[in-house]
């Protein structure tokens, strides 16, 4: 998969540089004007963000702050997050996911199910994708409490993609 480029949103492109058992490391660059993805957390991974043009936004278990060149965020296995560029220009960043796990498989479903960063995937089919991937990604949504309930509804909602 090394040097395979995925669109995650229409703002959001990935090249995979290296991906191996301990570690995915792709070059992600975040285009103007994106959107926050939903709050989710990775439930056995640790993520590592190294800002190295632009700015980007990082909510981080309920704190935001702001990254430019240089900066780095961890964020921690089990902890909700979510980052986007808010800004006027193009960021990029070094970002680190270990262990790998099977998130360039969940990378690369989403950019099938967005045709590239071209359409917005239909709900039926991430849902069912989220909940099919939940060792690597999993929805943050509401309190803590609710989240189970969360993952049911995913799942009765991708049950529909057949």
């Amino acid at each position: 998969m090394a040097g395979q480029e995925l669109h995650l949103t229409e703002h959001e492109t990935l090249r995979i540089v290296r991906d191996t058992p301990e570690e995915l490391e792709v070059e992600a660059s975040w285009g103007p004007g994106g959107k926050p993805p939903p709050p989710h957390l990775h439930p056995s991974q640790d993520e590592e963000f190294v800002v190295q043009s632009g700015q980007m936004t990082a909510w981080v278990d309920g704190e935001e702050r702001s990254l430019g060149p240089g900066d780095a965020l961890v964020v921690p296995r089990g902890t909700p997050h979510k980052m986007w560029n808010r800004g006027a220009e193009t960021a990029t960043a070094i970002w680190r996911t270990r262990p790998a796990g099977r998130t360039a498989e969940w990378f690369a479903t989403i950019d099938r199910l967005n045709a590239g960063g071209t359409r917005k995937p239909p709900l039926p089919a991430m849902a069912k994708a989220a909940t099919q991937y939940s060792d690597v990604f999993v929805l943050a949504v509401g309190p803590k409490s609710a989240r189970p309930a969360v993952q049911l509804a995913l799942r009765a909602v991708g049950l529909a993609d057949r």
